[in-house]
């Protein structure tokens, strides 16, 4: 939360008009105009201060963004966009900051945390461009890195690159095998049954999806197990074309 003194100082700017309060779904922001920002970012400059600062912008947005992505699924899910989207320029700026400075650990989780808002808001052509830059990017956590390709196979399936999309799937599941998390890996199984059943690859789309699912029912995941009952109707429907198995399945 903010301090009382910083509260304060917001408070001074915003009845001198160089800053102005927005309410953002009951979210309270402040903006302020270009002019006046392009001076403070001067002032920022001389102060050599702007690197640390930028860091704790990237800190905060990376933080702020991982919180909010497992929301992009939910009920609420437009709420939450809208929300997202009103920060898109400071999303921006933190991972082209994050890039230049070499910080590959924020910019994957920022990155992978971003996706499914670049996904539905249709900034399909900026994610993968983006996700390209920070996966260029040496060092860095493996298991970040992971989420962060994971988040291309996502927006590559989503512009319809299919055998790109595979590709980086399989990458995911390697990376996940060695790292030994069960979930992540079951996720990434999950992710390559799907594509493969759209590469016609039935016998592969079969088996990670059995393997997803002897992970899931290890972990008592009951949405995990939810996931893979969709993939079997997709498989259901596409291999075997059984329209009413497959919706017996993707009911579940």
């Amino acid at each position: 939360e903010l301090g009382e003194e910083v509260i304060d100082s917001l408070s001074t700017l915003v009845e001198q008009s160089l800053i102005r309060r927005v309410d953002l779904e009951g979210r309270l922001r402040f903006r302020m105009l270009h002019v006046i920002q392009e001076f403070a970012l001067e002032r920022l400059t001389e102060s050599g201060e702007a690197a640390a600062i930028a860091r704790r912008h990237l800190e905060t947005y990376a933080a702020y963004v991982e919180s909010v992505a497992p929301e992009l699924l939910g009920r609420d899910r437009r709420m939450w966009l809208d929300l997202l989207e009103q920060d898109q320029d400071n999303l921006r700026a933190a991972l082209d900051w994050a890039v230049e400075s070499g910080e590959a650990d924020l910019a994957f989780r920022l990155s992978s945390a971003a996706w499914r808002l670049w996904q539905a808001r249709g900034h399909l052509h900026e994610a993968r461009r983006r996700l390209d830059e920070v996966l260029a990017l040496e060092g860095g956590e493996p298991r970040y890195r992971a989420k962060a390709l994971e988040a291309l196979g996502g927006i590559l399936w989503w512009q319809s690159d299919l055998e790109k999309a595979l590709e980086v799937y399989r990458e995911t599941v390697r990376m996940h095998r060695s790292l030994g998390d069960p979930k992540e890996l079951a996720n990434a199984l999950y992710n390559v049954s799907l594509a493969t059943v759209f590469v016609q690859d039935a016998n592969a789309s079969r088996d990670a999806l059995d393997e997803a699912e002897a992970l899931y029912r290890e972990l008592g995941d009951v949405g995990g197990l939810g996931d893979v009952e969709w993939g079997r109707g997709n498989f259901t429907a596409y291999v075997d074309e059984d329209a009413p198995a497959a919706i017996e399945h993707m009911k579940k």
